[in-house]
């Protein structure tokens, strides 16, 4: 008997499923149709590669992490693009660890806790976004107006910016 989690253990985000080292889906926790829309009985004994958004970057390194041998306690974590029940890319950030049937054996599956991010990995973008569209507009700045943004950053009053530079309050303002 395998020790597989309790499907309560796992509710969205998150999901459990369990592959052979061939890739097919073992098991998954119900928890599934909420993060991305499947039953569990549709998902077992399909491959996990099926889920996949082809040609995606995250899902680039996927043959380099199939061959990684996790025996003996090692474990992958990835980032990877799929497809929900309706089609959608979601992102789901993936850690896994191979079982096997005695201490120390050969893997003969891997354990597998998703946990869709998407939402986060969207923020992230858009914040990356923003800092550099701010670093462009930063560079576009004089000298002499980035040593006012800098002081202004540090919660200096305008009248202390004009002292400590030597120039007119109006010239900061």
């Amino acid at each position: 008997a395998y020790d597989l989690p309790r499907a309560a253990d796992f509710v969205a985000p998150y999901f459990f499923y369990a592959t052979r080292t061939s890739g097919e889906v073992t098991y998954v926790s119900p928890s599934v149709r909420s993060v991305l829309g499947y039953g569990p009985d549709s998902v077992t004994g399909s491959n996990y590669r099926t889920y996949l958004v082809e040609g995606d970057p995250l899902n680039e390194d996927i043959y380099e992490c199939e061959q990684t041998d996790l025996s003996g306690g090692g474990s992958l974590h990835a980032l990877r693009s799929v497809r929900n029940i309706y089609g959608e890319r979601r992102i789901l950030s993936i850690n896994t660890v191979a079982v096997s049937e005695t201490p120390g054996g050969p893997e003969v599956r891997r354990h597998h806790i998703a946990r869709d991010v998407t939402d986060s990995v969207k923020v992230h973008r858009e914040l990356m976004s923003r800092l550099q569209s701010l670093e462009v507009e930063t560079r576009k700045l004089t000298l002499q107006e980035r040593d006012v943004a800098e002081r202004l950053l540090q919660g200096m009053m305008n009248r202390d910016i004009a002292r400590e530079l030597k120039v007119s309050d109006r010239t900061i303002e």
